[in-house]
């Protein structure tokens, strides 16, 4: 492996002693993967949580008469909160603790949960909601900076992708759990049962082990010293690194097609196959499940790619895209009949495969006590201008058009997220060689 990519950690001889200072040896793999396996369970309560209120659409509508605008609010309320508390809680967490951060922003949301069961009114409800968004804000950027800390760097896009896996898995869950519970005991009871197991997690996270919080300093060439990194040093490191900004671009035009694809898969076969949409909801079930599986198998392909051409970070990526793109718009533009569906879901395979090799680079090139704050930039990018643009463009196009059409168009959109990856390709080892070694240790 060549010297660029071992930028984030200094690299010096194994030793028998705990907390050797070198990622991914920080603690034992065992203990590694116990802390991932709560992670990724806090993960899924997170969209379990957040999904839930999708299956009880049809009883809030009749107790409160909400319309279907109020019923939306609900959900891009989450949406909206999370984008504004993920920075800030981003910020706190690289500066004092990232378990402290799960754990407090974990019981948050997890409480906010519940609180939703004991809501008297449409105004109750949404402000409980809002408090949902806020706690899961704080999930992303300490979660991902302790994934990356605790394993080393050439499993990094494998984990990263199994962990965001948790979000498709969680959010299918949340709505089948919803309806069971909701059918049985009442809307009320869904919200209760489904929010007190993530507080029980969320408490866990207060006595896992943590990193030492990494001073922002960077090395002066002349003298080799450190000193303290001041704004305009902070800034650099985003601004200056290609990259990252392009992982940024590349994440969110890829997510433009991915979230169109989740949202309107059941309107799509109900209105072209005339399917009930029960059965639609089954088919777009299987469009999320081939998505997280193809989050596993992107990072862990990256990763094997990485470890002989290391721009492959990046060009993995692109070829997902572009991958993506021509099946998809194939399928959506000129396919009908028994292949389509199959080919929907390859499709959906290769554009959730790009999510796990993406927050790798951002925990890459990236100053390590930065990495907290690269991680929530990612998730604000890939909210505001790719889950939160593909259905609203696919709707305005379905209006103009028709459905198939307008999801047909769509799936172009990741040939520029492939045109992004690419290029930031060809700056990722710059980048990462220009990256400032921190030998981290432990708490």
């Amino acid at each position: 492996m060549s010297m660029a990519t071992t930028a984030n950690a200094t690299v010096s001889p194994p030793s028998s002693a705990m907390n050797k200072g070198i990622e991914g040896t920080l603690v034992s793999s065992s203990y590694a993967w116990f802390v991932f396996f709560m992670l990724y369970v806090l993960y899924l309560f997170d969209f379990i949580d957040r999904q839930v209120i999708s299956a009880l659409f049809p009883y809030l509508k009749k107790e409160w008469n909400l319309s279907d605008a109020q019923l939306g609010m609900l959900v891009s309320i989450v949406n909206i909160s999370i984008s504004v508390v993920t920075f800030p809680v981003a910020l706190f967490a690289d500066r004092w603790s990232r378990k402290k951060s799960l754990a407090i922003m974990g019981i948050v949301w997890s409480l906010a949960t519940v609180s939703c069961a004991f809501a008297r009114s449409f105004g109750q409800l949404f402000t409980a909601r809002m408090f949902i968004g806020a706690g899961e804000g704080g999930y992303a950027a300490p979660a991902g900076t302790l994934c990356t800390a605790f394993f080393p760097e050439k499993r990094r896009a494998t984990v990263l992708g199994i962990l965001n896996s948790g979000a498709f898995i969680g959010g299918i869950i949340g709505v089948m759990l919803g309806g069971w519970i909701a059918v049985r005991y009442g809307w009320r009871h869904a919200f209760g049962i489904v929010g007190v197991p993530g507080f029980l997690i969320a408490i866990g996270f207060f006595f896992i082990r943590d990193y030492k919080t990494v001073p922002l300093e960077v090395t002066e060439k002349e003298s080799s010293t450190k000193k303290k990194m001041n704004a305009k040093e902070i800034a650099r490191e985003f601004i200056a690194k290609p990259s990252l900004l392009l992982t940024y671009a590349g994440t969110a035009a890829a997510l433009i097609f991915a979230s169109t694809v989740i949202t309107w898969t059941p309107t799509f076969f109900n209105r072209v196959y005339g399917l009930p949409m029960d059965k639609a909801g089954v088919k777009a079930a299987a469009v999320m499940i081939g998505a997280s599986i193809g989050m596993m198998l992107g990072g862990y392909i990256v990763d094997k790619w990485k470890a002989r051409w290391s721009k492959a970070a990046l060009i993995g990526p692109a070829l997902f895209c572009f991958f993506t793109a021509v099946v998809s718009a194939y399928a959506f533009g000129v396919q009908r009949g028994p292949l389509q569906f199959p080919l929907i879901l390859l499709g959906s395979l290769t554009v959730g495969a790009v999510l796990g090799p993406a927050q790798a680079i951002t925990q890459s090139v990236i100053h390590p006590g930065l990495r907290g704050l690269a991680s929530g930039g990612l998730v604000i990018v890939q909210n505001i201008l790719g889950v939160a643009v593909g259905p609203l463009l696919t709707g305005l196009l379905s209006d103009k058009y028709e459905i198939q059409t307008a999801m047909a168009i769509v799936a172009f959109v990741p040939l520029i997220a492939a045109i992004l990856f690419a290029i930031g390709g060809a700056f990722y080892e710059r980048d990462l060689a220009n990256t400032e070694r921190v030998v981290l240790t432990m708490e």
